[in-house]
């Protein structure tokens, strides 16, 4: 089961080599990246960034056990509740997050084309998921999905090519 922890802005890459320390050989510790098209020149260059900026995911089944031996990780801020009570993300919500970041956590540039004003992705891990994309900036080759996240909707930037198809 994946929980979530929240972490200081920029720490999450050290926090996260701090807590695969104290890991059992079962357990992963991780964030989600976002794999964008920058231009540079002429040019389109691939870069990653965090999808979700302050949060780390922690695979655990002992989630008690893992949070009494990250203690002593000083710069960690908690691991989210509600109420009192740890809970793991819904399990649809990890499964889609499985299924667009992949076994490397990493969510690759989607592509596609429209057909009249709808989105069509022909490839890449937003297929099949068109429902959850909210906008698409051609230009700068972004698009904008909305995702549940512990009853939360968060918007994130995803890389993306779409065309516009001649009608």
């Amino acid at each position: 089961m994946w929980y979530v922890m929240w972490v200081r802005a920029r720490h999450e890459e050290e926090i996260i080599r701090q807590c695969k320390k104290l890991l059992d050989d079962d357990e992963d510790v991780f964030v989600m990246y976002v794999e964008k098209l920058r231009r540079t020149g002429k040019e389109w260059t691939a870069h990653r960034e965090l999808a979700f900026k302050n949060y780390i995911f922690a695979d655990v089944k002992d989630v008690d056990d893992f949070r009494v031996r990250i203690r002593k990780i000083p710069d960690l801020t908690k691991i989210l509740q509600v109420g009192t009570e740890i809970v793991p993300i819904y399990p649809e919500e990890e499964e889609f997050l499985k299924s667009i970041g992949g076994k490397d956590h990493v969510i690759r540039p989607s592509r596609g084309h429209y057909e009249g004003e709808r989105v069509m992705v022909t490839e890449g891990p937003l297929k099949g998921h068109e429902s959850v994309i909210k906008w698409v900036d051609r230009r700068q080759r972004l698009v904008g999905i909305e995702i549940q996240l512990m009853n939360r909707t968060v918007e994130v930037k995803l890389g993306a090519e779409f065309v516009k198809t001649a009608e």
